[in-house]
């Protein structure tokens, strides 16, 4: 399992219609083969601040994921910082 997880920003005054152009992605990305979750959303606390987390079965699927990316990039990040984690598996949390 790939996961992907980290956060961009953007001027605040943008970051809410960042998050909105970028819902065609989150919905175009869940339906594809290998996505497990896929969300881009904004901070609740900084607001200039969006959280983005991907997870996906396996590399494969992140490569197919990839091949089919647009970038928009008609509102500046101004600092990305994300990271990739690779695991041996999942299992749900109860709770």
């Amino acid at each position: 399992m790939i996961i992907l997880a980290g956060t961009l920003e953007v001027d605040p005054a943008d970051r809410d219609r960042y998050v909105e152009m970028r819902r065609a992605q989150v919905e175009r990305t869940r339906a594809e083969d290998g996505s497990v979750a896929y969300a881009i959303t904004a901070d609740s606390v900084d607001p200039g601040l969006v959280i983005v987390f991907e997870c996906y079965e396996d590399e494969a699927a992140l490569a197919e994921h990839r091949k089919h990316l647009q970038r928009d990039m008609s509102i500046p990040i101004k600092a990305l910082d994300i990271w990739q984690y690779e695991t041996n598996g999942r299992s749900k949390l109860q709770v």
